[in-house]
């Protein structure tokens, strides 16, 4: 694998010491929350966090393929301590790779129109109160907090404010929600007593920080989904050289020849769309357009990869313990978090549709 992510970033990105860092360590956990905070905490993974888009995606395409569990960990951990340092928190040292942190925007109002949040922030003598639920909170019940966006006052949506909200706080209740080995949850909270160090940078910044800390993630959002797709391929092409059927091995038939060649077409396209996408957001070239156009077809190309490996296993694909049916079911969800298809689309959309008038 490392080889591949090599041969695929080689005079696009400056990681040759990063791979070679990979190269020498243990394989990350594929389950276990324990497990795999342990592994972040022993190789100081969480480091790269601090990084900047090419090392963010190299390390979420890395560890995707050996864990999506571990990815995703990692890359919601990542939006709440990115949130906290861009917005000069100093909560951000209560962040370890023992103590996980959420990122709680969405609401059940409050979806792709992020803006439209209806958690309030009253403001009181020394600080705040709480109100209201988020839905959707990754990371929510392992984590020891969050980054909750709220309105301040019951204002409009430029009162959007983010707080720093400490799981142990009176009136907080987290309610896990059952999507798998996708560890997600809802988060009430009960008039929530905040002091004045829990606002993230000011009054009115939510959304700027939401939306900041979002677009150094959603390009690696790709690099995750193409990381699963590898996977998967490496899988597909181990299962087809080593089962028979019809007297010859399964990769030696023509017409599975054919689909092995359009899952790599398919690959191949992505990887391409990714990195040079990735290497222009380093650069500062990217634009808006650019990074939405990766994470959508990155993520709907991987889905389409990993579907027709799956395909190739057969009857054995389905079962539990088969790699390529945990990818099936975790690259679902990456099109819909931190921006689904379709927002993204319109994204793209509304770029062509102002660039031709």
């Amino acid at each position: 694998m490392i080889a591949q992510l090599t041969h695929d970033v080689s005079g696009i990105l400056s990681v040759d010491n990063l791979l070679s860092e990979f190269e020498s360590l243990p394989t990350p956990p594929r389950s276990g929350v324990s497990e795999i905070s342990t592994w972040f905490e022993d190789h100081r993974f969480l480091r790269l966090l601090e990084a900047d888009a090419g090392t963010l995606s190299v390390a979420r395409t890395y560890l995707a393929y050996h864990s999506p569990l571990a990815d995703s960990i990692f890359a919601v951990h990542g939006l709440c301590s990115r949130t906290l340092q861009n917005g000069n928190s100093r909560h951000l040292a209560t962040l370890s790779a023992r103590s996980l942190g959420a990122f709680a925007l969405t609401e059940s109002g409050a979806g792709s129109d992020a803006r439209a949040v209806s958690c309030n922030a009253q403001t009181v003598d020394g600080g705040y109160v709480l109100t209201g639920t988020k839905s959707f909170v990754s990371n929510a019940p392992v984590a020891v907090g969050c980054v909750c966006f709220a309105q301040v006052d019951g204002g409009s949506s430029s009162s959007v404010s983010a707080f720093w909200v400490p799981f142990d706080a009176n009136g907080i209740e987290v309610e896990e929600l059952d999507a798998g080995d996708h560890i997600i949850g809802s988060v009430n909270f009960l008039s929530v007593e905040l002091d004045e160090s829990s606002l993230v940078g000011g009054v009115g910044q939510g959304m700027s920080l939401a939306f900041e800390t979002l677009g150094v993630f959603r390009a690696t959002v790709g690099a995750s989904a193409i990381g699963m797709a590898m996977r998967a391929f490496d899988e597909a092409i181990n299962h087809t050289s080593n089962r028979s059927q019809f007297g010859k091995k399964l990769i030696a038939i023509e017409s599975l020849q054919n689909e092995l060649a359009e899952i790599f077409a398919k690959l191949e396209l992505a990887k391409s769309l990714l990195w040079r996408t990735v290497h222009r957001q380093v650069n500062g070239k990217s634009t808006a357009s650019d990074v939405s156009l990766a994470k959508w077809q990155c993520t709907e190309l991987a889905q389409q990869i990993i579907d027709g490996c799956l395909q190739l296993h057969g009857g054995l694909g389905i079962l539990e313990d088969s790699v390529v049916q945990q990818l099936y079911l975790a690259i679902r969800p990456q099109r819909i978090y931190e921006g689904t298809s379709e927002i993204q689309r319109r994204i793209v959309g509304r770029a062509i549709a102002k660039r031709f008038k």
